[in-house]
């Protein structure tokens, strides 16, 4: 399973959610693959898609800065097959495609082994 973060198998028609929910997720090498689920970056806890603060955290640091995250921003590449993606508030995710710096191999079908790139909405 060289390659794969996360991994889902369809299972009839149920629908998943998945939550990345770190403000430290800077490292994301390799492929989410959730293609009959929904994926959610950023810390929306209540589904709504903002950030939810944490109260306990509120005195040690403001409720801004509680809502940054930066999601992939230092991985050589990030793979995403989902069926809805949420970013929220305050996260910002970033999707790299430099394979070559990487020893992780991506999956056929993905990055220089994709014969075609398709970007769907």
């Amino acid at each position: 399973m060289s390659g794969i973060v996360l991994y889902a198998q369809p299972v009839g028609m149920k629908i998943c959610d998945f939550k990345i929910q770190s403000r430290d997720a800077g490292r994301i090498i390799g492929t989410v693959y959730l293609p009959n689920d929904n994926l959610t970056v950023g810390g929306d806890k209540d589904g709504d898609g903002l950030c939810d603060t944490d109260e306990t955290m509120t005195l040690s640091q403001p409720v801004a800065e509680q809502c940054l995250s930066d999601v992939g921003t230092v991985s050589a590449w990030t793979a995403i097959v989902t069926y809805k993606l949420h970013v929220t508030a305050g996260a910002t995710l970033v999707i790299n495609s430099n394979y070559s710096a990487s020893k992780i191999p991506a999956p056929d079908g993905i990055g220089p082994n994709s014969a075609r790139i398709v970007l769907a909405q």
